[in-house]
C-alpha cells in the first residue's frame, strides 16, 4: 500500500474492496484528512493503530475484515457518524460500546443468563442474535478449514437454522467434490475458472500448464488434476441472506498465490456461481 501512502493528505474518501492479501495497512496512517474508510472483505489487519492519525476520520467500515488483534479500543475515542464491521468474540468492543454523534448511551442492564442454540462448530448462538460474525475451524483430509458464520443481527435464531448450518459443514466433503466437478464444468465453458488459471499464469504466478490445449482436447485427467491443485481454505456460511443469495462462499487458493477462485452455493450444495478474486 506503499504508493496509497504517498498521496497523503489529499485524498478524503477511501474504498478497498476484496483485496484479501494485503498485509500492511500502516500506510492509511499517512493519509492525514481522510474522513471516509471502507475496507471491505479486505482480509485481515493487524491493528487498529493507524486510527491515531486519522482525527478526521468519520466513518469507518472494515465489514468482512478482520482485525487479528481483537484490540479495538481505539474506535472509543471518538464519536462517529457511521461504522461497520462484524462483531466477534476475539473483539474487546463491541458495537454496542462505540459512541454515534447525536446518541447518548444506554444505561446498562442487569446482565442475565444468554439462551441459544448449541452449534457443533461455533458454540453458543444467541436466540435473538447479537452478534453478526462467528468463527469456527474444522479438518478436511487432514488440512484445516476456516469457517465463518455470518448473521443478522438482531434476527431471532431457530434450531433448525443453526441445524441446517452444521449439516452443511458435516457435508463438507461432499460438497468439495461438488464444487469440484462445476469447476471443471466451469473450465470447460471457459468461465471463471479458465481466466483465474490464464491470469495467474500471465502473472508468472505458477508455470504454465498450456490450459488452452488441455480444454481443445478435453484432457479430462489433466484437467482434473489441474482442479485438485486448488485447496479449500475457508468456507463462509450466510444462512439468514436473503431469498436467491448464496447460502455458502467456498475459497480455493493455491499455495503462495495471492488469488481466490470462490465456489458460491445453495443450501443444498447446488451451484450459485463460480468467480475469482484477490
Amino acid at each position: 500500500m506503499g504508493p496509497i501512502g504517498e498521496i497523503g493528505p489529499s485524498l478524503e474518501k477511501m474504498v478497498i474492496e476484496s483485496c484479501k492479501k494485503i498485509t500492511d495497512h500502516s500506510a492509511l496512517g499517512r493519509l492525514t484528512n481522510l474522513k471516509d474508510l471502507d475496507l471491505h472483505n479486505a482480509g485481515q489487519l493487524d491493528n487498529l493503530d493507524f486510527l491515531d492519525r486519522l482525527p478526521d476520520l468519520s466513518h469507518f467500515s472494515f465489514y468482512n475484515t478482520r482485525v487479528v488483534s481483537g484490540d479495538l479500543s481505539k474506535m472509543l475515542d471518538r464519536e462517529w457518524d457511521t461504522f461497520h464491521f462484524n462483531n466477534s468474540r476475539t473483539y474487546t468492543v463491541k458495537k454496542s460500546e462505540i459512541r454515534l454523534k447525536g446518541h447518548h448511551q444506554d444505561i446498562p442492564k442487569q446482565k442475565t443468563k444468554i439462551q441459544g442454540i448449541h452449534s457443533q462448530y461455533f458454540g453458543l448462538i444467541p436466540n435473538t442474535n447479537t452478534n453478526d460474525f462467528y468463527e469456527g475451524q474444522t479438518k478436511l483430509k487432514n488440512k484445516s478449514i476456516n469457517l465463518d458464520l455470518y448473521l443478522l443481527e438482531e434476527e431471532q435464531i431457530s434450531a433448525d437454522l443453526i441445524s441446517q448450518v452444521d449439516h452443511f459443514i458435516n457435508d463438507l466433503d461432499s460438497h468439495l467434490h461438488s464444487c469440484q466437478a462445476y469447476m471443471i464444468t466451469d473450465l470447460l465453458k471457459r468461465g471463471s475458472t479458465l481466466d483465474f488459471f490464464k491470469y495467474i499464469e500471465e502473472q508468472n504466478l505458477v508455470h504454465p500448464t498450456e490450459i488452452d490445449d488441455l480444454i481443445r482436447v478435453e484432457s479430462a485427467e489433466a484437467i482434473k488434476e489441474l482442479i485438485n491443485r486448488l485447496s479449500l481454505l475457508r468456507l463462509g456460511l450466510y444462512p439468514t441472506n436473503a431469498m436467491g443469495a448464496p447460502f455458502a462462499i467456498l475459497d480455493f487458493g493455491l499455495s503462495d498465490v495471492n488469488y481466490l477462485l470462490v465456489v458460491k452455493t445453495d443450501e443444498g450444495g447446488n451451484l450459485v456461481e463460480v468467480t475469482w478474486e484477490s
